[in-house]
């Protein structure tokens, strides 16, 4: 199965991960010459194929790849089997995040681009209410999806009791009463679930209460009520890690 991929940056990688198949572009970059030693077809100039994403910033550069047979799996015993053997230069700790029905498609591609570029490669996402990946969060993602162990699940709640049950300490990122400023909370455990909520709404109150821990980012100024999720997703993981 053929899909195709939009941006210099998702098709690099697809290149050095051995999936490319063929190559548009109206403009010329170094791994093109790469790219053509391999024997791959590249097409330059203009082709009906940009037409088809009119709609999107493909950066004037398409890829062809085999898709991965899954993108994503749906049984929380197999995403929990390749977790704890998931392994990151950066820390020892066994790091998920939930995210509780994200909507904008820029902001879930940020999150995985983010998250893989720290080193935590474990990702629970919503099947319904949330945005699922699309070329927009393939784009966004630079390609980092194709690395990240993605677990698609239908509740969130019964989700959340079996992080528990594997030894998951589980922390919400909110602004609410019961919020502790970051810089004040210990995370100093070996297996930690990170939920991050919905653009307008937040975690949801079912979440918030399964939560052993509930965060919050420190900010100088309150006129400014929050930070987008992804700048959250970075500030926290950076915290975390380092």
């Amino acid at each position: 199965m053929e899909k195709y991929i939009l941006g210099k940056k998702s098709v690099i990688e697809a290149f050095k991960s051995n999936r490319l198949k063929a190559l548009y572009t109206k403009v010329v970059f170094p791994e093109v010459s790469d790219i053509k030693k391999k024997n791959i077809p590249v097409y330059f100039g203009n082709n009906k194929i940009f037409s088809t994403f009119n709609n999107v910033n493909h950066q004037n550069v398409i890829g062809v790849v085999d898709s991965k047979e899954k993108l994503f799996i749906e049984d929380i015993q197999e995403f929990l089997e390749i977790a704890n053997n998931v392994s990151s230069k950066l820390t020892n700790k066994k790091i998920v995040l939930v995210l509780d029905e994200i909507q904008d498609a820029g902001n879930f591609g940020s999150i995985m681009r983010t998250s893989f570029g720290l080193g935590v490669k474990n990702l629970i996402f919503k099947k319904d209410n949330q945005v699922q990946i699309n070329e927009t969060v393939m784009k966004t993602s630079m390609g980092s999806y194709e690395q990240l162990n993605l677990l698609r699940v239908t509740n969130l709640s019964n989700t959340i009791e079996k992080l528990k049950d594997n030894g998951y300490w589980i922390v919400s990122s909110a602004l609410n009463d019961d919020s502790i400023d970051i810089s004040k909370q210990k995370l100093n455990f070996d297996k930690v679930a990170i939920i991050f909520g919905n653009e307008n709404n937040g975690v949801s109150p079912n979440l918030l209460k399964k939560s052993d821990a509930i965060i919050k980012i420190p900010m100088e100024d309150n006129s400014v009520q929050s930070f987008n999720v992804s700048v959250s997703v970075g500030i926290i993981l950076f915290y975390l890690l380092f």
